[in-house]
């Protein structure tokens, strides 16, 4: 069968689409390459033209073809009318597709080992009778309805060739033509159809993807600003919402209009790696605004220096050395108004504590701006209350603002969270457009077998054009005993680095509590044996929620069950 290239048509015209179908359908066309549609940049006789289609033969050579489907034909004083037509063609069919032969032959093949190929130019008339001579064409160099109903296309093409060969072995000034030539051969054929059809692939620069993406969020997000405005009212406020739906942006804004009102803010969250994102945002602001880690912050307070404590160190230890500083001298260390993103995380008794000495008229009384996600991304908590009823304790009756409009992720990605990150209620909008790229999840057996999916994961992400600090690893586990860490193909093992000590040129890997509140175009999720459980189920969702562009999920075999169970029960 032939190679159809593009392999559909999108063409209205029904004589085209019919010759095209009956082109790919037909059995006889072996090693034959059909173009159709082929624009010409360089006509000999106008500023552009097309042919409609090209049918490159082995061992014949090439037909370039107009297809006139019209329903009836009237040629008057030369000019020809198609159909209900009024507008005349005073060149006609057989004009029109010699000058396209021509200046395609003459561009590309004039010269070089393919100058001896036949090339040779006809008419096709799929609805109507065409019997008229002229000298201005050969009888041969048309099929008509009649022709074209009667016999296979394959053996209406072949003949219109060979009597073309015929006529240039009977033409005293045709000397180069060889009859008995085997060009143009089923190699040179392919080279012709590279030549007018190249297969070629660029992508957009990955600075360049970059700022397109973050520039489209941050319109989106900025949209959401509608939120502060419609809270402005309030001097303490909980904003919520799932993943995607912009409190970071938020937040960020929260405090330049705090700045902008003259209060020294206080603009805290838990994550080191979300904090330095944070601190840049904001450090045109300084000294108006501190901002920190609630721990990096405690440590100050407090005078201390540590680097490997006892997790109960950070939790009880520390809070209550930070809080007996602050009750020796709190109004010097006091501040205006507080903004924390990520505030689930920072809902733990004496973190908050800490927080009420902190502000000026306490939780209670005083202003802030808090963001949080307490349905599917408290990963820290670890008592046995639910982070926003911790909050609930040291504060009274704040009013909170729901955030449900996805800005980051695409729909499909969206949907994933929804379904297997049992997010509910749903987004009530999703912003981004579908890009039309599934990610659903891609199963392991065992730990070699996750490692080779792993670096099929990363080529893809390089021929799509993503590199180096666009795509990160993230894993459930730590980072010596997650999925990257094992990879032994120097060749990708060399590009990655953990997040905490990357730099532009290599891909981030590390846990998926490392990377909360922040975002990467390509996300690769790695490690992933169960969905089911608070858990497992959190980290998760919190995983795949940060892809701002694409998303790879490699999940255990066991876990495919899982999958299954949670849609088919959703």
């Amino acid at each position: 069968m032939a190679l159809m290239i593009p392999d559909r048509i999108s063409t209205n015209s029904p004589g085209e689409r019919d010759l095209f179908l009956r082109l790919k359908n037909s059995s006889d066309t072996e090693n034959w390459f059909v173009l159709h549609s082929l624009d010409i940049a360089e006509h000999s006789r106008q500023v552009g033209g097309e042919i409609d289609m090209i049918v490159v033969i082995p061992g014949m050579g090439v037909l370039c073809l107009e297809v006139k489907a019209c329903q009836s034909l009237r040629i008057e004083q030369g000019a020809w009318y198609y159909g209900r037509n009024p507008k005349p063609d005073f060149r006609g069919p057989f004009k029109q597709a010699s000058s396209a032969m021509h200046s395609l032959r003459g561009n590309f093949f004039s010269r070089g080992p393919l100058a001896k190929t036949v090339f040779v130019s006809g008419v096709v008339f799929t609805h109507v009778t065409f019997d008229l001579a002229s000298p201005e064409w050969h009888t041969w160099q048309f099929i008509d309805s009649r022709k074209y109903q009667a016999s296979p296309i394959a053996e209406l093409l072949r003949s219109m060739l060979a009597n073309a060969r015929q006529h240039l072995s009977s033409t005293p000034s045709c000397r180069w033509f060889n009859p008995e030539s085997p060009e143009p051969t089923p190699g040179q054929c392919k080279d012709i159809a590279n030549i007018l059809r190249p297969n070629f692939e660029v992508f957009e620069s990955p600075k360049s993807r970059s700022r397109r993406t973050q520039t489209e969020i941050k319109k989106f997000t900025q949209e959401q600003f509608v939120a502060l405005d419609a809270m402005k009212g309030n001097d303490r406020v909980l904003y919520k919402g799932p993943a995607g739906t912009g409190k970071t942006v938020l937040a960020i804004e929260a405090v330049r209009r705090a700045c902008l009102n003259q209060k020294r803010a206080l603009f805290l969250c838990y994550n080191r790696l979300l904090s330095k994102k944070l601190a840049e945002e904001v450090g045109e602001l300084e000294p108006k605004v501190h901002c920190s880690t609630l721990h990096s912050l405690l440590l100050k307070i407090a005078g201390k220096s540590t680097h490997n404590p006892e997790p109960e160190f950070w939790r009880s230890e520390l809070p209550s050395l930070a809080l007996e500083s602050l009750i020796q001298d709190s109004s010097s260390q006091q501040y205006d108004y507080l903004v924390v993103d990520e505030v689930q995380d920072l809902c733990h008794a004496p973190y908050l504590d800490v927080l009420d000495c902190l502000l000026s008229g306490g939780l209670r009384q005083g202003s802030f701006a808090v963001f949080g996600d307490f349905e599917k991304q408290a990963i820290y908590s670890q008592g046995d209350r639910a982070p926003e009823e911790v909050f609930g304790d040291f504060t009274e009756e704040v009013p909170s603002y729901s955030l449900r409009t996805n800005c980051r992720n695409r729909p499909r990605l969206a949907g994933l969270a929804h379904l297997l990150g049992q997010l509910k209620p749903n987004y009530t909008r999703i912003l981004r457009e579908d890009d039309g790229v599934d990610c659903f999840p891609t199963y392991y057996r065992d730990s070699d077998d996750q490692v080779k999916k792993l670096i099929d994961a990363l080529e893809s992400a390089y021929r799509d054009g993503f590199r180096g600090q666009s795509i990160v690893v993230l894993s459930p586990s730590a980072n010596d005993k997650c999925c990257a860490s094992k990879i032994q193909d120097q060749s990708w093992a060399q590009r990655l680095k953990p997040i905490e000590a990357s730099d532009p040129g290599y891909i981030r890997f590390g846990t998926v509590h490392s990377f909360k509140g922040l975002e990467a175009e390509f996300v690769i999720l790695t490690d992933i044996e169960s969905i089911l459980g608070d858990m497992a189920q959190q980290l998760f969702y919190t995983g795949v929620t940060r892809a701002l562009e694409r998303l790879v999920i490699l999940a255990k075999e066991k876990s495919k069950a899982d999958v299954v169970r949670v849609l088919t029960s959703t």
